[in-house]
């Protein structure tokens, strides 16, 4: 047992009382810090807030249970929306189809992890995933502004400029108490932690507190739409398991498998990036493979309990290490303050304003744009990397992530010269300075407790591609 867990849970070796307090601590305060949010990212795919927290719930505490890495807290995730509501628009809006096809990503993701895929996906250039990134949070942006307004009337669209273009036409509908909700959330959002009483309440807690309060409280905003309004009262308790959504979609299949695909690449890459940020604020090292396995089961795991597809996710992880975590139990214990919310208090969400929830999603957006290292890249980098970037932002926004991510990797490696240097240059791969991979180091016969650093050599990249390094 002791073996076992030094090779797949080292972060449970050592286990005890004080570690399990600081990880109560750190479990309650991202569980608080993810219950509006994964309501408001249900919302912005186009469904019921509730499957939000069932997706929280039931992904989050699998995937902490089976994780490579010690911290990855899991759940629906910003990266996500853009490509999940343009899959949900194209199969007419059935969320069994949606369940069903995330449970094939999670086959997939399962797929990758067993053939050690992990450390190929982790060699996406640095350029690319922050261009990437960068289109997804402009799209969340202004994906929001029709709720935060209030607008009405407008349209069902899966184009990006289609979206936008309906939404100026429309801007002559805007609710301004809606506004003001809105307005007054993302003050509480940035503000109140920096208020001295306030410091340790989670300000997204705060904000939606204090907006339901006006809104049910004050006749100035008695307007403004809650979610009871859009979506009808919230349902207390987890469903229990089913297979229905895999039934009724199994003879679908093979039409799919390119979503289930597309699904399973965001969740590897947000993943993996989100377990080297981790590394960076711990010191530790995950693993990769596992890592990837975990987010399989996951995905399996979600749609039975009427989830959707899930990820791990980087604001939450990074807010569970720097709140105190010292083991994936801090996220198992996120995962059960959401369950607990379901069972007792999930009728309170129906009263929740909807601006308040977009005001979330979109200060998430600023927060995830990498506008500063857009900045800095646009102005230092060379001309390859300057293109790379702008590409893949483009692409993403204007068509597809897939195709941003995979004309980004596909023009930065043939602009490069692969053939120069087997593996990707310092500042260039997202993970350049993440302590080396266990599973890498396996593979490549180093022992995992030997001294080792950002140079450690890459075998599966090579094996790839069939080249060496040449001068």
């Amino acid at each position: 047992m002791s073996e076992l867990l030094s090779k797949f849970a080292p972060d449970l070796q050592k286990y005890n009382k004080k570690i399990f307090m600081a990880d109560l601590a750190a479990g309650i305060i991202v569980g608080i810090v993810a219950l509006p949010l994964s309501m408001a990212l249900a919302i912005s795919v186009g469904l019921n807030p509730v499957v939000g927290l069932y997706t929280a719930a039931t992904a989050g505490l699998v995937a902490a249970i089976f994780s490579g890495a010690h911290f990855n807290v899991s759940g629906p995730a910003a990266a996500m929306v853009p490509i999940l509501a343009g899959i949900y628009i194209s199969v007419g809006k059935d969320f069994s189809k949606l369940q069903y096809i995330g449970f094939l990503a999670g086959i997939f993701l399962l797929v990758f992890g067993l053939l050690r895929i992990g450390q190929l996906i982790k060699h996406v250039p640095h350029a690319v995933t922050v261009g990437f990134t960068a289109g997804i949070a402009l799209t969340i942006f202004l994906g929001q502004i029709p709720s935060f307004l209030g607008l009405s009337k407008l349209g069902t669209y899966d184009k990006f400029h289609d979206k936008t273009w309906d939404t100026i036409q429309h801007l002559g509908t805007t609710q301004w108490a809606a506004l003001l909700i809105g307005v007054i959330a993302i003050l509480l959002i940035l503000y109140t932690q920096k208020v001295k009483p306030f410091r340790k309440i989670p300000s997204t807690l705060v904000a939606v507190v204090v907006t339901t309060l006006l809104v049910k409280f004050m006749p100035l905003f008695e307007n403004v739409k809650t979610i009871s309004d859009k979506f009808g009262d919230i349902p207390a308790g987890l469903p229990l398991p089913s297979l229905m959504a895999i039934q009724s979609n199994f003879n679908s299949t093979g039409s799919f498998i390119i979503p289930a695909l597309k699904i399973a690449f965001l969740i590897s890459i947000e993943s993996l990036l989100c377990a080297v940020v981790a590394d960076k604020l711990s010191n530790n090292r995950h693993r990769s493979n596992q890592e990837l396995v975990a987010q399989g089961i996951g995905n399996l795991t979600a749609p039975l309990f009427g989830g959707f597809a899930s990820t791990a996710v980087i604001a939450r992880t990074g807010t569970i290490v720097k709140s105190g975590a010292k083991s994936r139990v801090a996220a198992m214990i996120h995962a059960l303050i959401i369950i607990i919310f379901i069972v007792a208090l999930s009728p309170i969400a129906g009263s929740f304003p909807l601006p308040a929830l977009s005001a979330i999603l979109l200060v998430t957006a600023w927060r995830i744009s990498e506008r500063k290292e857009v900045q800095e890249m646009l102005r230092n980098d060379n001309a390859i990397v300057k293109i790379t970037l702008i590409l893949t932002f483009l692409l993403t926004v204007f068509t597809d992530l897939t195709i941003g991510v995979g004309v980004g990797v596909v023009f930065y490696y043939f602009a490069k010269g692969i053939t120069h240097e087997a593996r990707v240059l310092p500042g260039e791969s997202f993970d350049e300075d993440a302590i080396a991979d266990p599973d890498e180091l396996e593979e490549a016969g180093v022992d995992e407790d030997r001294p080792h650093g950002k140079k450690s050599f890459r075998p599966q990249i090579k094996k790839f591609f069939n080249i060496n390094k040449s001068e």
